[in-house]
């Protein structure tokens, strides 16, 4: 989107999708003129930008967490509230996500993230199976948060 509303180059940047999508390609210009004349259509691209400026707040919000243990809760509460489907008092984070994934997201090496998750395990804060993580109850995780 940078490149196509303003002419930013970034690069480095990759995306991979969870789920069966549709791909168009279009030039900028089109897109553009798209935009201008399809109601709906600009209203998704903005849409698109505001959760990515709100992805981008909390990652930051995230990181001024000054312990292992915070930046997880804080990563984990943010992650049930995105991919979360509930089960009674639990929740299911629907995507299946490693404990590497978890420790680049919140700028930490992986034998410390894993070391704060198997105490949230112990404490029955958050459980795992097959790379899904399970948050046993939200409250009780944001309370651990302070």
């Amino acid at each position: 989107m940078p490149w196509a509303l303003n002419d930013s180059n970034f690069t480095g940047l990759s995306y991979a999708a969870m789920s069966d999508v549709l791909v168009i390609k279009a030039s900028k210009d089109r897109l553009r003129d798209a935009m201008g004349n399809i109601q709906w259509l600009s209203q998704e691209v903005l849409s698109q930008t505001v959760n990515i400026i709100a992805l981008y707040t909390q990652r930051i919000q995230t990181l001024e967490f000054r312990s292992s243990r915070e930046r997880i809760i804080s990563e984990l509460i943010y992650l049930a509230k995105r991919f979360g489907k509930h089960q009674g008092t639990d929740i299911f984070i629907d995507a299946p996500i490693t404990h590497q994934d978890i420790a680049d997201s919140i700028n930490m090496n992986r034998e410390t993230a894993s070391r704060a998750l198997e105490l949230l395990f112990q404490e029955g804060l958050v459980s795992q199976k097959n790379h899904y993580f399970i948050v046993r109850d939200v409250g009780e995780l944001q309370e651990a948060l302070g």
